[in-house]
């Protein structure tokens, strides 16, 4: 299970405060598929990246399997993101593979059986 608690993220520009995402408490539960609609700069890619810590929240707790993953450390997140399918927005894919060889690109470099 997935779940946001209270969850906020400022960012700040030149003196300004941007909030991207604000207070949201959601909880995505084993095998739900979930989809998140809005208008650009809503805030959907960062809540996204919040959930794998891309980003850190600047408030609340974010769990995965009831444990809070705001506070661990770079190594512990790094094994954590192996446990973690994300599918990026097309500026972050290969051109030169179909959409099967950058889903199975990471795989490969895990080194996972077919």
């Amino acid at each position: 299970m997935i779940s946001f608690n209270n969850v906020s993220k400022v960012y700040e520009s030149a003196g300004q405060f941007v909030h991207a995402v604000e207070d949201v408490t959601l909880s995505v539960e084993k095998g739900e598929i979930f989809g998140i609609i809005g208008f650009s700069g809503a805030g959907k890619s960062t809540l996204l990246r919040l959930v794998n810590m891309l980003e850190r929240p600047t408030a609340g707790t974010i769990s995965i399997d009831d444990k809070d993953i705001t506070s661990l450390s770079t190594k512990e997140l790094r094994k954590l993101r192996q446990r973690i399918g994300m599918i990026f927005q097309s500026f972050n894919l290969f051109n030169s593979r179909t959409v099967f060889g950058n889903i199975a690109y990471p795989l490969k470099l895990a080194k996972l059986p077919k």
